[in-house]
C-alpha cells in the first residue's frame, strides 16, 4: 500500500470562488437554452416546457453567493499583503469587507470614491448576502401575476436584488459576478495603478488564472477580466 503523501496548497481565494462562480454560471446558461429549445416545441403553456427552472435557480443562487464570498477573499488577501504582522492583520480582519478594500487603497495612498456605481454595486451585493447568511424570521408581502411570484420592498434600489435568497435568478447571480469582477479590477488596476498580473495575485493570495467558460462569459457580457490576469475585453 502506498504512503499517504502531505501537502500545501492555497484554497478559500478570490481566484477560486470566481472560477465556480462562473462554472455554475456556464452550466445554468447550457440549462437555459435547453428550456427555450422546448419551449419552441412544446409552447410556454406545457409544464414540463421548462423542467431545467428548479435547478436553474439554485445554482444561480450559489453562484451569487460565491460572487460574494470572492469578494471577501478578495479583501482578506489583500490585508495580508499590506499587514507587518499577524495581529495588525487580525485587527484589519474584523472590518468590514468594502472598508478592508479602502483600507488597501488607503495603503498605496489611494482612495475609493463611494459615490461610483462599482462600489455601490457591490454595496449592495454584500447587503444581500448579509441578510442571506444572518437569517432572521420574518413575515413578508408578496405579489402574483400568476405565474411569477415578487416581494414587495424587499429589492435594493441599484440592481433591484431582491432581499430573498429563494428569489435570487439566473440574471442576478450574472450581475453579482460582473459586480465583483468589474469592482476588484477598478480598485486594482484603475485606482491603485497595479500591473494586471501583480493585482491578479494579490487578491488571489499568490493564485491567478481562467478558464475557457470564464473568458466566454466574460466576452459576452463585458465583464473586467483583469483580476484573473487577462487584460480587459
Amino acid at each position: 500500500m502506498q504512503d499517504s503523501i502531505k501537502f500545501d496548497a492555497i484554497i478559500d481565494t478570490y481566484q477560486e470562488y470566481m472560477q465556480e462562480a462562473f462554472t455554475l454560471l456556464a452550466l445554468s446558461k447550457k440549462l437555459q437554452e435547453e428550456d427555450e429549445s422546448d419551449l419552441k416545441k412544446y409552447g410556454p403553456d406545457i409544464d414540463f416546457s421548462r423542467p431545467n427552472d428548479y435547478l436553474i435557480s439554485r445554482l444561480s443562487r450559489y453562484a451569487f453567493l460565491l460572487a460574494a464570498m470572492s469578494l471577501e477573499a478578495g479583501a482578506n488577501a489583500l490585508l495580508k499583503s499590506i499587514s507587518t504582522n499577524s495581529s495588525i492583520y487580525d485587527d484589519y480582519e474584523k472590518l468590514q469587507t468594502l472598508i478592508k478594500y479602502e483600507v488597501f487603497c488607503l495603503s498605496k495612498s489611494k482612495t475609493i470614491d463611494r459615490g461610483n456605481v462599482l462600489f455601490q454595486r457591490v454595496k449592495e451585493l454584500m447587503t444581500c448576502r448579509n441578510e442571506f447568511v444572518h437569517p432572521k424570521p420574518r413575515t413578508a408581502e408578496f405579489e402574483s401575476n400568476g405565474r411569477i411570484d415578487t416581494i414587495v420592498r424587499g429589492n435594493t434600489s441599484n440592481r433591484k436584488y431582491p432581499k430573498y435568497l429563494n428569489f435570487i435568478l439566473l440574471d442576478d447571480a450574472i450581475s453579482s459576478v460582473s459586480d465583483v469582477a468589474n469592482f476588484t479590477a477598478w480598485v486594482l488596476n484603475d485606482i491603485c495603478s497595479i500591473e494586471i498580473i501583480e493585482g491578479a495575485s494579490l487578491i488571489g493570495f499568490g493564485t491567478y488564472g481562467w478558464t475557457g467558460e470564464q473568458e466566454e462569459i466574460c466576452k459576452n457580457y463585458k465583464i473586467d477580466q483583469r483580476s484573473f490576469g487577462k487584460e480587459k475585453c
